[in-house]
């Protein structure tokens, strides 16, 4: 594996989309409910004003626990990219789905493009300090087998040095977003839209594909995109690497 890899996966996406087999099946995505809803969208890694956003609505104690009771929280996606705490909003985000079901409330987390773009490799906005907060999940010997490869191909450095390509964290960041990461089989649960009573809500508007497909077509067909997605990618980075 080396940094050519991290290069091919927009080709790779745009190929999946045109490869669809409709055998995934997508998030639950129509709900009922009488309480509260609050919606937030495109956090961006600024957590300590996302948190307190959610206490300020009620949603969250001093300990941030879930204390919403029985309301919805909307995430709209776009939680990761420019900040530096984007994997502490996705800790929380994860924890307080187990905890609001518990007290018979929800949390709703979408899809929105910069999700959809860390899953399929384009880390264009993931900020150096976003990259080191998943230091601890980097394997050391990896970092320098690519590290010696590097050094040793002067025609892969194209100017840049190698942190400039690879962060610290770089490579605990796409382990942690892979199909076994833990961010990236939770990601890859989600939906991209769902209904809440007579209103939908997405990131960034619904799309055209909307028209199409119907609310439910629309989720199946972009959750199948990433499934081919990963499996292309699979057979693309085997054989580079």
């Amino acid at each position: 594996m080396h940094y050519r890899l991290w290069m091919k996966a927009g080709l790779v996406f745009a190929f999946a989309l045109m490869w669809i087999s409709s055998a995934v099946q997508a998030a639950p995505y129509r709900y009922q409910t009488t309480e509260k809803v609050v919606v937030v969208g495109d956090s961006h890694g600024a957590f300590d004003s996302y948190s307190a956003l959610l206490a300020e609505a009620g949603l969250i104690d001093e300990q941030q626990k879930w204390s919403g009771g029985k309301a919805n929280l909307v995430s709209l996606g776009d939680f990761l990219d420019r900040g530096a705490d984007s994997r502490k909003i996705m800790d929380l985000l994860m924890r307080l789905q187990t905890e609001a079901a518990k007290s018979g409330g929800k949390v709703h987390v979408l899809l929105g493009n910069h999700e959809l773009m860390n899953l399929t490799g384009d880390l264009r906005n993931v900020s150096p300090q976003e990259f080191l907060s998943y230091q601890d999940m980097e394997d050391p010997k990896e970092r320098l087998a690519v590290r010696e490869y590097f050094d040793l191909n002067p025609e892969a450095r194209r100017d840049s040095d190698f942190d400039q390509l690879y962060p610290p964290g770089f490579f605990g960041h796409r382990k942690a977003f892979s199909t076994e990461g833990k961010y990236g089989k939770w990601l890859r649960s989600l939906a991209f839209l769902i209904v809440i009573n007579d209103k939908a809500f997405t990131h960034g508007g619904l799309p055209r594909l909307v028209a199409e497909q119907g609310l439910e077509g629309t989720n199946l067909l972009m959750t199948d995109a990433i499934a081919r997605y990963d499996e292309l990618w699979a057979v693309v980075s085997k054989d580079i690497g």
